[in-house]
């Protein structure tokens, strides 16, 4: 399952980096846009932080305002509608998978949609809580600040406190 969970995560997050671009921030190019969608849309994030933390460098206050946007709203309708999509074809995929290989069948197909939608906008918030952590620009410490005295969901709020309070400072 955690194999077929992964395969669907990784084509639905090439998908949804391109539908997302609906929210761009200004002061960043599409270029700089796609780099931090990739961040945002990342599971195992290494590259991705390395190209966001380089644009951060060049433009720090655009960078921090787009995962400010990203951790407090989270990736839009048209990537969450997308997502709701893709976890739709994954549910008749991951049905005839786990009905061939005789295993228990899956929760009700709006349980299991509604649970890998909020799965993934909240990882989507996530990863801009991360990513301003990691980026440690005044504006982004702030917005971490501010972050904590919102109502954003538990898992979203301790990704803030870590980032906030736990990521290594930035070096100089």
């Amino acid at each position: 399952m955690a194999a077929v969970s992964f395969a669907r995560w990784s084509g639905t997050a090439a998908l949804l980096g391109t539908l997302a671009c609906q929210d761009a921030q200004t002061g960043l190019s599409p270029s700089d846009h796609d780099t931090v969608l990739r961040f945002l849309n990342c599971i195992d994030c290494l590259i991705p932080l390395d190209s966001l933390r380089a644009l951060a460098s060049r433009k720090p206050d655009a960078t921090a305002d787009s995962l400010n946007g990203a951790l407090l709203n989270g990736p839009g309708l048209r990537a969450v509608t997308a997502a709701v999509s893709a976890f739709n074809a994954g549910y008749g995929r991951d049905s005839a998978w786990r009905l061939e290989h005789g295993l228990d069948r899956l929760l009700r197909r709006e349980l299991y949609v509604a649970q890998d939608s909020a799965g993934y906008i909240e990882g989507y918030q996530v990863n801009g809580a991360m990513g301003l952590g990691w980026i440690r620009t005044p504006r982004a410490r702030a917005y971490l600040d501010s972050a904590l005295t919102k109502p954003l969901p538990p898992p979203v709020l301790r990704a803030v406190e870590y980032a906030r309070d736990s990521l290594p400072s930035r070096p100089p």
